[in-house]
């Protein structure tokens, strides 16, 4: 009896909130072997491809591809099915490929989705852990954002501020990522509450990374695509 030769996984490869020192060895180690690696680029720039080119790994490697990010994920959609076409035919070629995450690839990570229309094709996927840009951030800032029995609470910025609110009064610590799609009246309200400490950060890794608890710095700054707040409660 001849069984077919298995099917090499697909890496799904989390690089850490941008810092190359960041990476874990085992995400390293898996690009250092792969023989083609996706990385998404946005509006023509891509951090993960530069994060791999500070590792040295061969640009000869990656693969870029064009990654929507509009509220409207349709077009997303058509391009992680083109991605997955694209990575099975390479599989199919017992080649070995990955495919990178910023941060972690279980939180708010687009590969997700790729690696869904994967399995449903039947190509297996393994995933690589991440330190995601709010354990980062928290380092940078040396907070203690969980602690005894309170909660630790990881939100977008879709948030509207009663939520927010009632999340601060249970004693809650909460995570707001992709601040550039938090309303400046609700950053506004959020800025004038007693009993909580506020930290703000941005590009957290990379050279230009930003941080501050200055309530009125938080209040005016534009939220970009890669920023967070951190609200821990003080009640």
């Amino acid at each position: 009896m001849i069984f077919a030769a298995k099917m090499q996984s697909v890496n799904i490869v989390s690089l850490g909130p941008g810092d190359p020192d960041q990476i874990t060895l085992n995400s390293y180690r898996r690009l250092q072997s792969s023989d083609y690696i996706f990385c998404p680029k946005i509006n023509g720039v891509s951090r993960a491809a530069d994060i791999l080119c500070s590792l040295s790994i061969k640009s000869s490697k990656i693969i870029l591809y064009d990654l929507s990010m509009d509220l409207d994920r349709s077009q997303a959609m058509s391009q992680y099915r083109d991605i997955a076409q694209e990575i099975e035919k390479l599989v199919k070629q017992d080649l070995s490929i990955s495919v990178t995450a910023e941060g972690d690839c279980s939180i708010y990570s687009s590969t997700k989705y790729i690696s869904d229309i994967l399995l449903e094709r039947e190509i297996p996927v393994e995933s690589c852990a991440g330190i995601p840009s709010f354990l980062a951030a928290a380092s940078l800032a040396n907070l203690h954002i969980a602690k005894l029995n309170r909660s630790l609470i990881i939100i977008p910025g879709y948030i509207d501020y009663d939520n927010f609110k009632n999340h601060i009064i249970n004693g809650d610590s909460v995570v707001i990522m992709k601040l550039s799609r938090l309303s400046k009246d609700v950053i506004g309200k959020i800025s004038q509450m007693d009993k909580i400490e506020l930290h703000y950060f941005e590009n957290i890794g990379l050279p230009n990374q930003f941080y501050s608890n200055d309530r009125e710095i938080i209040c005016n700054r534009d939220g970009i695509y890669f920023s967070l707040l951190i609200a821990i409660s003080l009640f």
